[in-house]
């Protein structure tokens, strides 16, 4: 994988409102569904809106409206932050593919793209701390407590053998690298 295409992910990864526990979040059982509206009958979803994560928790209409104001608000900026970086990653690309390599312009698109991509951070963190503030202590232990299990488990990764002592990194011939080439 190409490092623009890592970039991408930890980016999209690292702006998402209140981290990804949205992403894994497990469909509503069908029968803690709310019913179905028949024929002319208006059917009002609670959380309606929200990252499942946080509908999930019971939240007061007040808490709603005001979490719901809270992601509205932040909406432009993050819309507009995606759009500085794809476009600094695109001259990026273009820098990676010309001719000759201008150190000067490398090393501002990069710290442009880094200041971008703080921003991006400090405001999920600040938008979850300010939804946080919102949360009673019950709903807060309940957040958590769907964060734990939502965690990769080191189990769910596949074992790998070990290498052979013959074919281990550190057993390797200790030649230097420019005689290599």
């Amino acid at each position: 994988m190409n490092t623009h295409h890592t970039l991408v992910r930890i980016l999209i990864t690292s702006v998402l409102t209140l981290s990804s526990t949205w992403v894994n979040a497990e469909p509503p059982h069908p029968e803690d569904a709310p019913p179905k509206a028949g024929p002319g009958l208006v059917q009002e979803t609670p959380g309606f809106g929200l990252p499942p994560h946080l509908a999930a928790l019971g939240l007061s209409e007040t808490q709603e409206d005001k979490i719901f104001y809270i992601l509205h608000a932040e909406a432009p900026a993050i819309r507009n932050n995606f759009k500085q970086q794809r476009k600094l990653r695109e001259e990026i690309d273009k820098l990676v593919a010309a001719p000759s390599f201008d150190e000067k312009k490398a090393r501002q698109l990069s710290t442009e793209l880094a200041r971008a991509q703080g921003e991006a951070i400090f405001s999920r963190i600040n938008t979850e701390s300010r939804i946080r503030a919102l949360l009673t202590t019950e709903q807060l232990i309940k957040l958590d407590e769907k964060r734990e299990l939502d965690k990769p488990r080191p189990e769910a990764r596949p074992e790998h053998p070990p290498l052979p002592a013959s074919k281990s990194w550190e057993n390797r011939p200790r030649e230097p690298i420019l005689k290599q080439m």
